[in-house]
């Protein structure tokens, strides 16, 4: 049998098939992410700052109107903080210190002054353990059945000190400067004032 011959390119053998390469891309990749974890592992951090608990401070007042000594109703002026240590001796203040001090109680917290006053309210609102006056911090003497003090403060004290004092009286206090109270009226209003926490009461009047 005679073997036929075809034209180029089918009487050309097939070139013999190239090398395949081994493909390095996934090795590359897979490098490149081991060196981005061991980088992120020996990296330093920022430290965790731990979330701080806020504790109210010894000695503070509890929120609301409420006296806790004498059971107030509502719509009283809350009681003054307690004292947290032995005052120091009261001292006498001039009408410009006490105004002072009336305007920004908080700056004079803790300091023993002697005040003079007059008793505006007490009654079941107040509590047998605190009440409302007028004070000052100098004497001011009763003319035509009324006394020129203009200060409305919040008094606080046992109900052994405060037994026989009454609204309409007048008095001289040794007391320990608090925190400014706000309390809400009857009329539902509110009012901020000067506390005061006694340490001594002598009645030394009475307005009729």
């Amino acid at each position: 049998m005679t073997q036929r011959s075809y034209p180029p390119p089918y009487g050309q053998p097939y070139p013999p098939a190239a090398p395949r390469q081994a493909r390095r891309w996934p090795w590359i990749v897979g490098g490149m992410t081991l060196l981005l974890l061991i980088g992120l592992a020996i990296s330093p951090r920022e430290p965790t700052v731990p979330t701080a608990t806020v504790v109210p401070p010894p000695g503070t007042a509890p929120s609301g109107n409420v006296h806790t000594e004498s059971g107030c109703p509502l719509n009283c002026p809350p009681a003054p903080e307690p004292i947290a240590s032995a005052p120091e001796p009261a001292r006498a203040i001039t009408a410009r210190e006490w105004q002072l001090i009336a305007k920004d109680p908080g700056a004079h917290r803790g300091e023993s002054i002697i005040v003079h006053g007059e008793v505006t309210q007490f009654d079941a609102a107040t509590g047998a353990g605190g009440f409302r006056a007028n004070v000052d911090g100098v004497v001011h003497k009763p003319r035509y059945g009324f006394a020129d003090y203009d200060t409305n403060t919040v008094l606080a004290g046992s109900q052994s000190q405060l037994a026989d004092v009454v609204r309409g009286d007048l008095f001289t206090a040794e007391v320990v400067v608090g925190e400014p109270l706000t309390y809400e009226t009857t009329m539902g209003g509110q009012v901020t004032a000067p506390s005061l926490t006694i340490t001594s009461i002598s009645v030394t009047g009475h307005l009729d």
